[in-house]
């Protein structure tokens, strides 16, 4: 019976190419090496041996040997690897989100009855030891480098009889990028121009009764305007299940534009039908909420590590606020139409 050989595997990351978000994938460079000390211990192949996870079949196989030999009792291969790799990019906290780039592999000639897997720690560079260093895609950058290494099943038989209950078990390497995304250029591209498309919705309050016309107008160009922007931000997202926090800036924006609409709409058949006073009145509540809404919302939305939980309650209590608030100070019924022709 042979014994379980360890052998000690590291990979150095030289520069991350891209981080493709809607192909969900990472292009990777780098140096890999394997060290053990066990004679009997072979490899097929020059990098055949090798079985990357979470690669893309006809991409991955980018390896160049390096060098190989022994050194006393201790033999080594080193390679320059190159490839694409796949990546589930968790995007809730998009444009604050912080990724994972993982690369994972086994040695697929032998199972774990015979090799271990462990992280060479004391040749592998650690994230002060690469700062300052231009490793990453504009937009990124380093927080931590990452090695571990565990054990992975292997869930098909290959057409091989196989004993019930029993399925081969593979050592595996995981060598992990911890990367951010920069915030500032969301804050420009995105956050600033959606703010201002909601500040000029909210003038609409400052527009006289009469001009309904005007009212109008402003909310549906500033809410197509939205929607547009809205749109141009997807096509460059993956199709993911959940919605992404920058989602709740634009459903949030959605709701107060078409809250301002219905409101001058409102407005003005108060004005023509009840009184103008009230109808003033409205204006001034209903755009002082508002505006304290947007910018406490807007605020929290802004501010990673804050559930956008809030940003809904907020919302729905002002929402809730405002028809309670008027029907309690609401004025005696007064035609005063003139006033508006």
């Amino acid at each position: 019976m042979q014994r379980v050989a360890v052998v000690y595997v590291g990979i150095d990351f030289k520069r991350i190419d891209e981080i493709n978000l809607g192909n969900q994938d990472f292009t990777v460079e780098g140096f890999l090496w394997f060290k053990w000390q066990d004679e009997y211990l072979r490899f097929r192949g020059k990098d055949r041996f090798m079985t990357f996870w979470n690669g893309i079949l006809g991409s991955y196989d980018k390896l160049d040997l390096i060098s190989e030999g022994t050194e006393g009792k201790v033999r080594h291969v080193a390679y320059r690897l190159g490839g694409k790799f796949k990546k589930d990019y968790w995007l809730r906290q998009f444009p604050f989100d912080v990724q994972a780039l993982t690369v994972e592999l086994s040695i697929s000639d032998y199972d774990t009855d015979r090799v271990l897997l462990v992280a060479d720690r004391a040749h592998l560079h650690s994230a002060q030891d690469m700062a300052g260093q231009d490793i990453l895609p504009a937009g990124y950058e380093l927080t931590a480098i990452d090695h571990s290494s565990g054990t992975r099943p292997f869930d098909s038989s290959l057409g091989h009889d196989v004993k019930a209950g029993h399925r081969s078990e593979f050592s595996v390497y995981q060598a992990s990028m911890v990367v951010q995304r920069m915030p500032f250029p969301y804050f420009l591209k995105l956050f600033l121009p959606l703010f201002i498309l909601i500040v000029v919705s909210l003038t609409a309050y400052l527009v006289p009764l009469g001009d309904l016309s005007v009212k109008t107008s402003l909310g549906l160009t500033t809410l197509l305007s939205a929607i547009v922007l809205h749109l141009s931000q997807i096509q460059s997202m993956p199709n993911v299940g959940y919605l992404t926090r920058i989602d709740y800036c634009f459903i949030f924006a959605y709701t107060i534009m078409m809250f301002n609409i219905v409101a001058s709409i409102y407005r003005m058949r108060v004005a023509r039908s009840r009184s103008v006073e009230y109808a003033i009145f409205f204006g001034r509540v209903v755009g002082l909420l508002i505006a304290s809404n947007v910018l406490i919302v807007s605020t929290l939305l802004t501010i990673p590590g804050i559930s956008m939980r809030w940003s809904v309650w907020i919302t729905c209590a002002h929402l809730i606020a405002i028809p309670i608030f008027l029907f309690l100070k609401r004025p005696q019924s007064v035609k005063l139409t003139s006033v508006i022709k």
